[in-house]
């Protein structure tokens, strides 16, 4: 059975008044991490916390709360949904690496995340994390948003996000507010049911950033072009080729 964590997240109005609240499970920590691991591996904390943000604001803010209960019950439900590296219907498209990829990360347990992956998604879940992007519901790599020409509020490192009042859907409520317990004991991380195997972990090094998935559509790559060097090098081997024909007996 999985367990819920410190931090409240609570979904207000436009006047302030608190519309929903929601805490997180162990199942939900779990798929968040490995989103995290797809999304931003190898990013800082901020970077990581704001995607976790994001994603927490847009399933709050779902415009009609009685579709979202019936298509994403759980966040991590819509964390499945929204991300594409955690997405199962996602391991059918792509390249080969990219398909390779995602089946990598879906299947790892807690212990094959990494380490920064997992203690972000940790400290997210009991309302540690800093919200660099209090006002965004969605986001996607800057690159691919720059190639369609489309519009966005903020770059953060390799990630664009578009806030609220930029989009065009009538999103609930106001702003989402994270409230921890004032339990001295949530301050550490709470105990959490053996079956999942979520322990504890200390702030890791970062890690080495992974070559990012490509993003451009196929139609649009250029062709390499032929340099002055590489016509150079045809002709000499044409030019030994002729040589090596004509001293042949």
């Amino acid at each position: 059975m999985s367990m819920f964590y410190a931090a409240t997240y609570v979904l207000h109005a436009d006047g302030g008044a608190a519309i929903e609240s929601h805490s997180l499970t162990t199942d939900d920590v779990l798929w968040l991490a490995k989103s995290l691991w797809g999304e931003a591996q190898g990013a800082s904390e901020d970077s990581m916390s704001a995607v976790a943000h994001c994603m927490i604001q847009r399933w709050m803010r779902w415009p009609n709360a009685a579709q979202r209960d019936q298509l994403f019950p759980t966040f991590a439900r819509f964390v499945r949904a929204f991300s594409e590296p955690v997405n199962p219907k996602k391991l059918a498209t792509g390249t080969m690496a990219q398909r390779e990829r995602r089946a990598r990360i879906q299947a790892a347990t807690w212990g094959e995340i990494p380490k920064q992956a997992r203690w972000v998604a940790r400290r997210f879940a009991e309302g540690r994390s800093p919200n660099p992007v209090p006002l965004a519901i969605d986001f996607a790599a800057t690159g691919y948003l720059k190639s369609k020409k489309r519009p966005f509020d903020v770059d953060l490192e390799g990630n664009a996000y578009i806030f609220a009042e930029s989009d065009s859907w009538p999103w609930r409520g106001s702003y989402v507010q994270r409230i921890v317990s004032s339990d001295p004991d949530s301050e550490r991380p709470l105990p959490l049911d053996s079956s999942t195997g979520l322990d504890g972990d200390p702030a890791p090094a970062p890690e080495p950033a992974p070559m990012p998935e490509p993003e451009i559509e196929p139609d649009t790559i250029e062709k390499p072009k032929a340099t002055l060097g590489s016509w150079g090098a045809l002709l000499a081997i044409a030019v030994a080729a002729g040589v090596l024909l004509w001293w042949r007996p």
